[in-house]
């Protein structure tokens, strides 16, 4: 069986502009691009178990984004900030989860 976690949701503006939104959306940006894959996968974790053999382990995927490995130009700092945190969530239940499951990132 696979999980592909493939949610993700953007937002920012210059780090100098005062637009009045209280945190400028890194709630909803963290919420879905860190939070909903760990949730996720913490709760497919029993069917994913049963599915994996030891030749044929479960596998989870996480989407993460360039934006969370190298500077961009833009100012989504919620957005390059979660991607980050992902490609380490990533790193943490491919150590914790082995040999049952396989978890990986692509970052496209």
């Amino acid at each position: 069986d696979v999980l592909v976690n493939n949610g993700g949701t953007s937002g920012g503006e210059p780090i100098e502009r005062e637009s009045g939104r209280a945190n400028w959306g890194w709630d909803k940006v963290l919420d879905l691009n860190v939070k909903a894959p760990f949730y996720l996968t913490r709760a497919l974790l029993p069917a994913l178990r049963a599915a994996a053999t030891p030749e044929n382990p479960a596998r989870v995927v996480n989407v993460g984004s360039v934006a969370g490995v190298a500077h961009q130009p833009t100012p989504t700092h919620a957005y390059d900030a979660s991607k980050a945190a992902l490609h380490h969530l990533t790193r943490k239940f491919a150590s914790e989860l082995a040999p049952d499951l396989t978890v990986n990132a692509v970052a496209p």
